[in-house]
């Protein structure tokens, strides 16, 4: 999981409170905070990304429905970088969500 460290409202008990409920929902997740800003962050971060699902043996594995969902969406939106501000991610999330229930 990726943040935006740059978001003002990106502060440490925030930061603590979303990754706690991640931990609730995810099992062993594991959290990253990075800058959507550069390129070179969001390139490291799916390197790491990769990395682990190499080393879990996820790689091969199918896609869940909901991710392909949102990278619809953001593929929709993307006419420069970054590609949205960070509310707008989180309505798309929302919205996907709503619609998998």
């Amino acid at each position: 999981m990726g943040t935006r460290k740059d978001d003002p409202k990106c502060t440490e008990e925030y930061l603590k409170t979303v990754k706690a409920k991640l931990a609730k929902i995810i099992k062993d997740c594991q959290f990253r905070v990075v800058s959507c800003l550069q390129p070179s962050t969001i390139t490291a971060l799916r390197t790491e990304i990769a990395a682990i699902a190499t080393e879990r043996k996820l790689v091969g594995t199918a896609i869940p429905r909901n991710f392909k969902n949102v990278q619809t969406q953001l593929n929709g939106l993307r006419t420069h970088r970054p590609l949205i501000p960070f509310n707008t991610l989180n309505d798309i999330l929302a919205k996907v969500i709503d619609s998998e229930c």
